[in-house]
């Protein structure tokens, strides 16, 4: 099982860094030069990603769930725990929305 190890500088940074370099980063889903629509992702498509990319996206979609859910802080075992249960429910179901998937394991 993969560990992640996020800090809320971490996480911050790579939100901002989807913001600031969308348009030159090559996520497979983009609808055009500068719209990224993370709500197509699926499991595969975020499981695909290496290094970087992926980590930026998965950072994202934690922090689309903390801001649907009001919070502005986060305990960082939870965060790691949540993130390993994603990764092995998308490898078991690959062809699941990432989002959605993410949104079964926020707490």
């Amino acid at each position: 099982m993969l560990k992640m190890h996020y800090t809320m500088k971490t996480i911050m940074t790579a939100c901002a860094a989807v913001v600031i370099t969308a348009s030159s980063t090559s996520f497979a889903l983009e609808t055009n030069s500068e719209d990224i629509d993370i709500n197509a992702y699926t499991c595969k498509d975020v499981m695909r990603m290496s290094g970087g990319n992926r980590d930026m996206s998965i950072s994202f979609i934690h922090g689309y769930w903390m801001g649907k859910a009001g919070k502005t802080s986060f305990n960082k075992k939870q965060v790691e725990e949540m993130t390993n249960k994603f990764y092995d429910y998308c490898l078991d179901n690959p062809k699941e929305k990432a989002v959605k998937s993410m949104g079964k394991f926020e707490k």
